[in-house]
């Protein structure tokens, strides 16, 4: 069996996963656990991923 249709499966879930960051208050916690994140990697000097 091929894996390619669970792998499209998994990214649409990954997908859908973050769109549903939907209410307001769920958006502005998750924008600043990643602006944290991101100024803490950038401070490394890595990249995070998505």
């Amino acid at each position: 069996m091929s894996w390619t249709p669970k792998i499209i499966k998994f990214s649409i879930f990954c997908f859908f996963s973050k769109v549903r960051v939907s209410t307001r208050y769920e958006y502005e916690r998750w924008y600043e656990v990643r602006v944290r994140a991101n100024l803490k990697f950038r401070s490394t000097g890595f990249d995070p991923p998505c």
